[in-house]
């Protein structure tokens, strides 16, 4: 049996964690929802959007952890939020998909706060196994146009700096290139 890929990716603030959950009802109880440690800017075991809408989940450090939460062999759907965060994501997700016959939701940022590839993850190689692609926008913080990127408002020159709307904005081609946000 095959499983099937889709990647859902974007910048912050474009609605990905919402899609999520609205996917996690879709595909109803067959599921395993995980997001990376690291990212606590909510509550350790519940992804949790922007508005606040909220879903359970398994935080775990590495992507192949998922093999070893209950039930894993019977479930259908694993669902990964901030996948660009799990160094083993590239491995792993096509052992879930082509060997283990699962269907595998990613959600993640397409780059870091210069527009760059993440270093760790290895979330845009999996772009050529991936049945289905969804890049998301949201609005400009500063025009209201479909925001692509997302410009880092503190100084900070780490790739991986973790935190929300008091750390990033959602920003448009022209205001990533030209606003004063440092």
């Amino acid at each position: 049996m095959v499983g099937y890929l889709k990647l859902f990716m974007g910048p912050m603030y474009a609605g990905k964690t919402t899609h999520l959950i609205d996917t996690c009802k879709f595909v109803n109880n067959s599921k395993i929802v995980v997001k990376h440690k690291s990212d606590v800017r909510y509550q350790l075991n519940n992804i949790v959007s922007h508005d606040n809408n909220h879903i359970g989940c398994f935080s775990i450090n590495t992507l192949k952890e998922v093999y070893e939460l209950p039930d894993f062999d019977t479930k259908d759907n694993i669902l990964v939020d901030e996948a660009q965060f799990f160094q083993d994501l590239y491995e792993v997700v096509l052992d879930l998909v082509n060997n283990c016959g699962k269907k595998v939701f990613l959600f993640g940022l397409d780059g870091d706060f210069k527009g760059q590839p993440f270093i760790k993850g290895d979330f845009l190689k999996l772009i050529p196994f991936a049945d289905s692609i969804e890049k998301l926008a949201g609005k400009c913080y500063l025009c209201e146009r479909p925001s692509i990127l997302s410009k880092r408002i503190v100084k900070d020159d780490s790739q991986v700096l973790v935190g929300g709307a008091d750390i990033y904005q959602p920003v448009c081609r022209y205001h990533f290139l030209n606003s004063n946000i440092k």
